[in-house]
């Protein structure tokens, strides 16, 4: 699971708006929330512990201890040296860090090794500073590799800008990216950190940090986004594998360049099916009282046992599909997915049975389990006119 590090909910807002927070939990002064960006992608986890190296040492621990995180990803704003050729709004992705505020000379460790580490600098994943990088050039902003000095300090100084530049050959500052670095090479856990530039580290920096910081945020969130949109979402590859080759279509469009008709499609055996709802996270329930039908979409965990195929569907014990189920167990299911080039539908009926076994649950206690055992279930994909899409 992929934890992403912000110091400060309200400074990535934009990239909060984009995703959908399913649940949250505070330890202290550090809140994690898991979270996600699309119905078909993976969860990850917001780690937000607030400013300085010791804060998000603690949240980098907890996430690791309570989520398993095994990738981490930093977002937010930095500032530069400016002889360093990063200017304001560019997107710096480290490929190195190190705390340059750490000095244990005077018992025998070069500066800026921490006693008994094994190294001062934390390099970034190679894969992960290649995917912001593409996504940065998707975004057609301008993305460059740079080496991260962290101290818990603000740089607003010339002369420290330059001799922390030219002493340890670092090009931007900021807070926590050394530390995190650190807890990823102690961890074994590959990380990078996104940052938008707002500011210069000179005697100007306070002035340039308020006036470009919400740019630089902006900028670095989505690029963020773009990462997780690639890294967490299994529905576009699953879906471009089952689509697979139109070549061998033979009915033909009269458009011009287009060589599939509309009402194309192929069969889908229950190898694909099965690959499909492994991706598909909504199904749509049809239930039916008095001969009135009904359909609301659900979520829903699939399962096979003993060679039937059962959907748990997840609900509040009363409501108006709960009393058409109570009146008719006989119900349908729809499940849809769309790729470049075909759209999926796998249409399933069968019979439903309600668990009344209360399920835990922070937000409500009154849920239950719809079990719907399937009788029949087919798949298609459709392979629509090119001009469709």
């Amino acid at each position: 699971m992929i934890g992403v590090f912000i110091e400060d909910f309200n400074q990535v807002q934009s990239l909060i708006d984009k995703v959908q927070v399913l649940s949250e939990e505070v330890y202290g002064d550090v809140t994690l929330c898991r979270a996600t960006v699309g119905n078909s992608c993976d969860d990850f986890i917001l780690i937000s512990p607030g400013y300085g190296k010791v804060n998000m040492g603690i949240g980098a621990g907890l996430a690791i201890g309570k989520y398993n995180v095994d990738k981490f990803i930093g977002v937010g704003n930095c500032g530069s040296v400016s002889a360093s050729g990063l200017i304001i709004g560019e997107i710096a992705i480290s490929e190195k860090s190190l705390e340059y505020d750490v000095d244990f000379a005077p018992i025998g460790y070069p500066v800026p090794l921490i006693a008994g580490l094994g190294q001062a600098v934390y390099f970034a994943d190679e894969g992960l500073i290649e995917l912001a990088k593409t996504v940065c050039t998707d975004l057609s902003y301008t993305g460059s590799s740079a080496n991260y000095g962290t101290a818990d300090k603000f740089m607003a100084s010339d002369k420290q800008s330059m001799e922390t530049f030219k002493t340890f050959d670092v090009q931007c500052f900021d807070n926590e990216c050394g530390c995190i670095g650190q807890v990823a090479y102690m961890n074994k856990i590959p990380y990078v950190y996104v940052k938008g530039v707002s500011n210069y580290g000179d005697n100007d920096s306070s002035q340039m940090y308020y006036k470009y910081r919400d740019m630089a945020n902006d900028r670095a969130c989505n690029v963020v986004l773009g990462m997780l949109k690639k890294l967490t979402c299994k529905c576009d590859t699953v879906c471009k594998s089952l689509c697979g080759s139109v070549d061998n279509v033979s009915a033909k469009c009269d458009k011009a360049g287009c060589n599939i008709d509309v009402s194309d499609y192929q069969e889908m055996n229950n190898s694909e099916i099965m690959d499909l709802l492994s991706i598909v996270k909504t199904v749509r329930l049809g239930v039916a009282e008095n001969q009135q039908p009904y359909i609301v979409p659900m979520c829903f965990i699939g399962k096979s046992r003993c060679g039937d195929l059962i959907f748990n569907l997840y609900s509040k014990s009363f409501g108006h599909k709960m009393n058409c189920i109570r009146a008719n167990q006989k119900v349908a299911l729809e499940f849809d997915a769309k790729s470049t080039g075909c759209y999926f539908s796998v249409l399933a009926s069968g019979v439903a049975k309600i668990d009344d076994t209360r399920i835990s649950s922070e937000c409500n206690d009154n849920m239950v389990t719809i079990k719907v055992k399937i009788s029949t279930i087919t798949g298609r994909k459709y392979y629509p006119c090119r001009e469709t899409f």
